[in-house]
């Protein structure tokens, strides 16, 4: 199978030198590389190696391109070509030389001369010969670079589509691919965060005294502590602390007074007792009934509410 490629110019041997072609037309040529990014023509290559190839046709354009690599390292270091399978090799030398024999000056020469023999003098068969041979073969070269031309427009054309797509397909891959990471990486923090909480909350309760808390001496001056050694006091005068389980709504919490116990964290408790069925075992638990309830909260609440 004929595949198209780029190719490293370096990569690429010859096989035999050239002797007769034109430096100017090398010159020409390489120029026209560099401006338009490749061959017309493209190379006719054989595989030899895993990164090396044998020229089959296209002496002149392959001795141009080493030209035009030589002029712009950047712009002249690829060079298209047709690559062929080694099985193929021959049938496509074969179809070279048909090529080549239809393009050859001497094959318009001799229709010409058997054309003119019998109807013009010597030198006007000589004239005319040389004229139709001129005109036959740049009419047949344009006609076959123009079918090239049309061949590989529609070719380049196809292999963009193909790149898009696959590009568009590769960033949707990968575009899923980040969502199923980034949802497994939220998973396991937030498991890994549930599980860190609730050991902290199962050592908290398991050093949670059983017993009153034993009286401080009074040389010690601590806020917290004269909060907590403070009972709520009854209309009877009798000291008392609020159930919360017994409690029906946010006012029965605030009218108390109880410190930093506002309407809004009262109806987030009764909430979160909802949540738990009604019932809160401990008080150590409204640390989750949100609304910026905390630890050091609850040891001020304590002296007034109870579950």
């Amino acid at each position: 199978m004929i595949r198209f490629f780029m190719v490293d110019v370096k990569d690429i041997q010859a096989g035999e030198i050239m002797q007769n072609l034109s430096e100017s037309m090398i010159e020409s040529l390489a120029d026209a590389i560099l401006t338009t990014g490749g061959l017309v023509k493209p190379l006719i290559l054989k595989r030899v190696g895993l990164e090396n190839y044998q020229l089959i046709d296209g002496h002149l354009e392959y001795y141009a391109a080493l030209r035009a690599k030589a002029k712009d390292l950047r712009k002249g270091e690829m060079v298209n070509a047709f690559v062929v399978s080694p099985d193929e090799e021959d049938l496509v030398k074969q179809q070279v030389k048909v090529l080549q024999s239809a393009h050859s000056p001497t094959n318009h020469i001799e229709t010409a001369t058997n054309t003119l023999a019998n109807t013009s003098p010597q030198s006007e068969q000589s004239e005319h010969l040389s004229s139709n041979s001129k005109n036959l073969s740049v009419t047949d070269y344009t006609h076959f670079q123009s079918q090239l031309d049309a061949k590989l427009d529609a070719k380049f054309s196809n292999y963009h589509q193909v790149i898009q797509n696959q590009l568009r397909q590769n960033q949707q891959d990968l575009q899923l691919a980040l969502q199923k990471i980034q949802y497994a990486w939220e998973t396991t923090l937030n498991n890994q965060l549930r599980q860190q909480r609730e050991e902290i909350q199962a050592q908290l309760r398991s050093h949670s005294p059983s017993t009153p808390p034993v009286a401080t001496p009074s040389k010690i001056s601590d806020p917290l502590l004269e909060v907590r050694e403070k009972p709520a006091v009854t209309k009877n005068g009798l000291s008392a602390r609020i159930n919360i389980n017994e409690v029906k709504t946010s006012q029965e919490l605030t009218k108390e007074k109880i410190p930093q116990l506002a309407a809004g964290r009262a109806t987030a408790i009764l909430k979160y007792r909802k949540q738990l069925g009604g019932k809160i075992s401990s008080l150590d638990q409204l640390t989750e009934a949100g609304s910026g309830i905390n630890e050091k909260m609850i040891r001020q609440w304590s002296a007034y509410l109870t579950c």
